[in-house]
């Protein structure tokens, strides 16, 4: 192995050394400091006797350093402390080991190039670092090309003076460790898709940015290093998908996407850390991943635009019902952009299909230029608490079974429209069954017509607000059970406070949890439930789709477009206590005289 003394700073020190090296000891009266009193070249290595000053580093200042050439590393070397001129781009084709103190200085158009059957490692320490310098002006970095080696390490290095980026990386592996890179003018290190990189107790400052990796990298950045003080302090990472287990920790600055980003394996966002996502890009779990962000009270997790505009970027999907999809703790803003599948109600911040689950806790969406969240029928939100739904477009938009997992302790203002719509009501899966609707502080608006296949209740204080013509349909496995309070009564009525505005709920269960206490039943009898001019009413009892009764009391119909209830064959209306009808179009009551009864 070549070991090079760059203690020789001219000429005669490089000979010394070289005899030293060769055991030849030197003649007694050799001036070892270089300065001969009978040898004018002594300070010129090229061999020029006049002795002046050149620009190809042979003299004076240039003179200072010994002048490291591609020859000088042919085989595997070791360069020792002291001052190195390097004057082309070295390429690197062996094993080169640099010591603590070795200081390399680099001409404009130099640079060091490592190759596949090369390596470098760097071995410097705090207080005698290894330094990657310009001689001048800037020169050309240090380039790792398909290089896998494990001796490619760069400990207590200084790297400086750049013209573009520090560090690059292709095909190749590299440890940075209690390193310093700064004063460059591109990134201080550049991280192919291809290459393995850790970084650990390290300074990237003055740059124009830290540095640019893939997604599998960023596992690979420790949270004991400084990426502060550059042009734009954010670690860049490009889009792709995250196919293994990993966790991305809290590096100081954002984390800034270039565009989508797919999760197959299992990630955890660690507190404190802020995602940048780009114009219109997405987050997307697939059914083999998840996510869980999973910040604290103190150090949320932060997932935002790049602009701080509503509906910047699209959102995150969550395709997975993997238990570890989670949202604690999360700022999640300017989400929004576009639909997820065309349909416009599926325009979100957080968007589940079918089959897919989320923990939503403690965590603020703001700004996004659709709904909040956007659940199908058979997605689970299981944990939606205390969380704050604040400046979006629309607050949240779910299917009939879903509102079950809310409670009072979200937080919902500002947002465009400030209820909980609900759609996709009419599919099998999404039915209701053995579903309860708590009162949220915002009203439900129901967009299209919902079946009831299960027990249905609905708790004091809840508004219901159903679209135009629309009706809500109680089949003979379900039942309604409405029982408000007189200081908390539940109501039901038009979006439009208009007469005959919806059509009105249908009931074919003959269930004693249908009641309806303490309700205003408010704008239904849009048109006949079956045909029939006598079908028209906010409340229908039985007709063609089985026989139903109801218990009413202490409750309100009012605004119909026909009668207030139609009782049909064989159907009943079970008291009518406390119960009143105003402003409807036809009488209070129709009886059907085939069986029909009334208590009214």
């Amino acid at each position: 192995m070549n070991r090079i003394s760059s203690t020789c700073l001219t000429l005669p020190l490089l000979l010394a050394a070289l005899a030293t090296a060769c055991d030849i000891e030197p003649d007694a009266g050799e001036d070892t400091d270089g300065a001969s009193d009978t040898d004018d070249s002594s300070g010129d290595p090229s061999g020029d006797p006049s002795g002046e000053d050149t620009d190809d580093g042979s003299t004076g200042e240039m003179g200072e350093c010994m002048t490291l050439a591609q020859a000088d590393i042919a085989g595997p070397t070791t360069l020792p402390a002291g001052c190195y001129d390097v004057q082309t781009f070295l390429s690197v084709d062996a094993a080169l080991t640099l010591e603590a103190g070795a200081e390399l200085r680099f001409a404009p158009v130099a640079g060091m190039f490592v190759s596949g059957g090369g390596s470098l490692t760097a071995a410097g320490t705090a207080e005698e670092p290894v330094v990657f310098d310009a001689e001048s002006t800037n020169w050309l970095g240090l380039e790792f090309l398909g290089t896998a080696s494990a001796d490619n390490q760069l400990t207590g290095v200084e790297i400086l003076g750049v013209d573009g980026d520090a560090v690059t990386l292709s095909s190749s592996t590299v440890a940075i460790t209690g390193s310093t890179i700064a004063e460059n003018s591109g990134l201080a290190v550049q991280v192919d898709d291809g290459s393995t990189i850790t970084i650990s107790g390290s300074t990237f400052t003055q740059n124009a940015g830290p540095l640019e990796v893939g997604v599998a990298h960023v596992e690979g950045l420790d949270t004991d290093n400084d990426f502060t003080g550059n042009d734009d302090d954010v670690v860049t990472v490009r889009s792709g998908t995250v196919e293994d287990d990993v966790t991305w920790l809290d590096v100081g600055v954002p984390l800034a996407m270039t565009g989508n980003l797919g999760v197959d394996g299992d990630l955890v966002f660690a507190e404190g850390m802020t995602l940048v996502m780009p114009l219109d890009a997405s987050i997307s779990v697939a059914t083999t991943g998840s996510l869980a962000a999973m910040g604290s009270a103190d150090a949320a997790v932060t997932i935002r635009g790049a602009e701080a505009q509503p509906g910047y970027w699209k959102g995150i999907a969550f395709h997975s019902k993997a238990t570890a999809n989670a949202l604690v703790h999360v700022m999640l803003e300017n989400a929004g952009s576009s639909q997820w599948n065309g349909f416009d109600i599926t325009n979100a911040a957080v968007w589940l299909p079918e089959e897919s689950k989320v923990v939503i806790s403690g965590t603020t969406i703001a700004e996004s230029g659709g709904a909040a969240v956007m659940a199908l029928s058979g997605s689970d939100l299981t944990g939606f608490a205390n969380n704050t739904i604040v400046d979006n477009e629309e607050s949240l938009v779910l299917s009939a079974n879903l509102p079950a997992y809310l409670d009072g302790s979200n937080t919902f203002s500002n947002n465009g429209d400030d209820v909980i719509e609900i759609y996709d009501s009419s599919s099998e899966d999404a039915q209701l069954d053995d579903d309860a609707w708590p009162e949220v502080g915002l009203p439900y608006r129901i967009m299209e017509r919902m079946y009831v296949v299960g027990d249905w209740t609905i708790e004091p204080g809840v508004e219901i607000q159903v679209a135009q013509d629309v009706n809500i349909n109680v089949e003979s496995t379900g039942s309604v059970n409405a029982v408000g309070t007189s200081d908390a009564p539940i109501r039901i009525v038009g979006v439009e406070p208009l007469q005959g505005y919806w059509m009105g709920i249908e009931i074919h269960s003959v269930s004693a949890s249908n009641v309806f206490d303490n309700v205003e039943l408010r704008h239904g009898g849009s048109d006949g439930f079956n045909g029939s001019e006598d079908s028209d009413a906010i409340l229908f009892i039985g007709g063609f789709g089985g026989d139903g009764s109801v218990t009413l009391r202490n409750s309100t119909l009012s605004d119909s477009g026909g009668y207030g209830v139609s009782v049909w064959t064989d159907s009943s209306l079970l008291g009518c206590d406390g119960v009143t009808f105003t402003d409807n179009a036809k009488a209070d009551v129709f009886v059907s005289p085939n069986g029909a009864a009334s208590g009214c």
